[in-house]
């Protein structure tokens, strides 16, 4: 999938960022726009800030629970 730029330039970054981005929103449970974010923290920063060690405390618990 590529996108034209502003400048009429195909790339396709913008589509990786923009999926990467929706992958984010669908483990975290949390959108760009959430009051939780501002100018210091956004959805990539918060999902990087428990990396390696406890990934699961930003999983959306939903996710987690158990199906019976």
């Amino acid at each position: 999938m590529l996108i034209f730029a502003e400048h009429g330039i195909e790339c396709a970054y913008g589509d990786v960022y923009s999926f990467g981005i929706l992958l984010l929103e669908m483990f975290t449970g949390k959108k760009p726009v959430d009051g939780l974010f501002s100018d210091e923290l956004n959805l990539h920063s918060y999902a990087k800030m428990p990396l390696p060690d406890r990934a699961v405390d930003v999983v959306d618990p939903l996710l987690l629970r158990e199906v019976e």
